[in-house]
């Protein structure tokens, strides 16, 4: 596979030193700065230094998409790219034509096995709503991604929030106004409670926020700058009637269908781990 080792090895090598992160894995802080090698990549897709090594050689090696997947998030691949990284490392697929449609649905397969194995090694409601809000903020990029559960007492916790510092900071105070404003009830609704009440289900801006606190709602966020954001939230669920959610928000996007399919996907399948 002499053409797969020659594309890994200039996608490697064409990694600026002072990246600070491949993928979703960040770089120690003694290697920024320097220049990516084979065994630090190796340690980021979780392969041996040997073997990936010996892919980037040209050594006739079985790779899965699931590794395909990793090796692309891990070398800033764009969807051209990945789609290239996919034809040369499965050849079998080239005997017809792969469609970009194709090289994303195997993508996608690859980054759903990813995310089961990590939610099945959760040891917590938290942690599993955690990770899989991570895997979100993988697949929305240039997004603020944010979870949030309902504590007994019926108000609501907002534990994790990933993305831009600075607009993390500003959304942060932007839903602590919106709880002190709207209440437990107010924010219930907010996070379409029970309007979303089955694992999985999705919504969208069209439907948020509800009609009864919009009055409410609307001057808050705008005084955040917050009010053109789109805006996608899943629901999360177990059996033992933990309810949470997942939210993205982004300042130009409007999110595609597949995209509510991901979010739903997601959800759902955290909602089982955790039943």
């Amino acid at each position: 596979m002499p053409e797969f080792g020659a594309f890994l090895r200039e996608k490697r090598r064409r990694i600026h030193p002072e990246t600070s992160a491949l993928g979703a894995h960040l770089r120690l802080p003694s290697r920024i700065g320097k220049r990516v090698t084979q065994e630090e990549l190796a340690e980021t897709v979780g392969v041996s230094r040997v073997w990936y090594a010996q892919l980037e050689t040209g050594v006739s090696r079985r790779v899965s998409a699931e590794l395909l997947a990793r090796l692309a998030d891990a070398l800033l691949l764009d969807e051209d790219e990945r789609t290239a990284l996919f034809h040369l490392g499965i050849p079998d697929l080239t005997r017809g034509t792969l469609l970009p449609s194709s090289a994303a649905l195997l993508d996608a397969y690859a980054w759903v096995r990813d995310c089961a194995k990590r939610l099945y090694t959760a040891t917590s409601e938290r942690e599993a709503l955690d990770i899989a809000t991570e895997q979100v903020a993988q697949r929305f990029e240039g997004s603020m991604v944010y979870n949030g559960y309902r504590r007994p007492d019926g108000t609501w916790d907002t534990p994790m929030m990933l993305g831009d510092p600075a607009t993390k900071a500003r959304l942060t105070e932007c839903i602590d106004a919106l709880a002190q404003t709207l209440g437990p009830r107010g924010m219930t609704e907010l996070r379409c409670y029970p309007l979303l009440s089955q694992p999985g289900e999705v919504c969208s801006e069209e439907v948020l926020p509800a009609m009864s606190i919009r009055k409410r709602y609307a001057p808050l966020v705008a005084a955040y700058d917050f009010e053109r954001w789109s805006l996608l939230y899943g629901r999360v669920r177990s059996r033992t009637d933990f309810v949470a959610g997942i939210t993205v928000r982004h300042p130009t996007d409007r999110y595609a269908p597949e995209q509510h399919a991901l979010m739903s996907t997601i959800t759902d399948l955290t909602s089982l781990v955790l039943s």
